[in-house]
């Protein structure tokens, strides 16, 4: 009877025992599973990563791209012009214009034209005629190779005289004020008298007298002290 008993337990624990294989089985198999899980976590991760990766470097390419297409919006100043690097260049060079003799030019063209119309009654009509307006023109011409005026890169310069000539001159960087004087019919053709004073008072130092373009004598002038300052 008692090896009765022995062998009616021993199939319980042969069941016993084969259910536990099997819990051990199916938690290896949940372990692999949990493996398998983790690692693909892990591959998404580094594709997040690897896919983060390449929207920064799109996204500074991008940044650049708008960057170069954007204009600058402090551009740099153009160069400025120098003034010639010769001291001696004439920039400017003129004398008392025509349209400050208008007594000279009214003489000349009524002796010419007296001297054409009255020709016929006389040769002395004829001839006084023409030798008044040679001789106006002739002291008109003599009057204005008398000045000459002349604007250079650092100074400017009156030269007065015909054989003898006298001069005067004045640095550019120390003028300190320019007037222009415009008067009567002259004045509305644009001739005029352009003063340079260096101590910024009254007292006159250089003047180019009744010159055409005074307006653009001082201008240039201004320009120049510009380029030097």
């Amino acid at each position: 009877m008692a090896s009765t008993g022995d062998d009616d337990s021993d199939p319980d624990e042969c069941e016993r025992e084969g259910d536990d294989s099997e819990s051990d089985d199916n938690e290896s198999d949940d372990s692999e599973s949990d493996d398998n899980e983790s690692d693909d976590s892990e591959s998404d991760d580094n594709e997040s990563d690897d896919n983060e990766s390449e929207d920064e470097d799109e996204d500074e390419d991008e940044d650049e791209d708008e960057s170069a297409a954007l204009p600058d919006p402090f551009p740099a100043p153009p160069p400025r012009r120098k003034p010639p690097a010769n001291p001696a260049t004439v920039l400017y060079a003129g004398r008392p214009s025509l349209l400050s003799y208008p007594r000279s030019i009214t003489l000349i063209l009524a002796s010419a034209f007296v001297a054409w119309q009255y020709q016929d009654l006389s040769g002395w009509v004829l001839f006084l005629g023409s030798l008044s307006a040679v001789l106006t023109a002739a002291w008109l011409t003599v009057d204005r190779s008398r000045r000459l005026y002349l604007i250079m890169p650092i100074r400017l310069e009156i030269m007065e005289g015909l054989v003898a000539k006298n001069s005067r001159e004045v640095r550019i960087a120390d003028i300190r004020a320019i007037n222009i004087r415009k008067t009567g019919l002259k004045g509305l053709m644009g001739v005029g008298t352009v003063e340079f004073a260096t101590a910024g008072g009254d007292e006159i130092d250089v003047a180019f007298q009744d010159v055409y373009g005074a307006d653009r004598i001082k201008n240039l002038v201004r320009r120049l002290q510009d380029h030097d300052s």
